[in-house]
């Protein structure tokens, strides 16, 4: 997941193209949410 995540960043952080960058920025945000939930799992499963 954050091979795909870091993806969708390189794709936002080339030249500007609107329709490209809408749907990276949108793939780049759910991907980070579920990495997010991961990683708040894997904690409370530690504590």
């Amino acid at each position: 997941m954050t091979a795909d995540r870091d993806a969708f960043a390189k794709t936002l952080a080339a030249p500007f193209d609107r329709d490209t960058a809408e749907r990276a920025r949108l793939k780049f945000i759910e991907t980070q949410v579920l990495i997010d939930a991961i990683e708040r799992a894997i904690a409370s499963e530690q504590a």
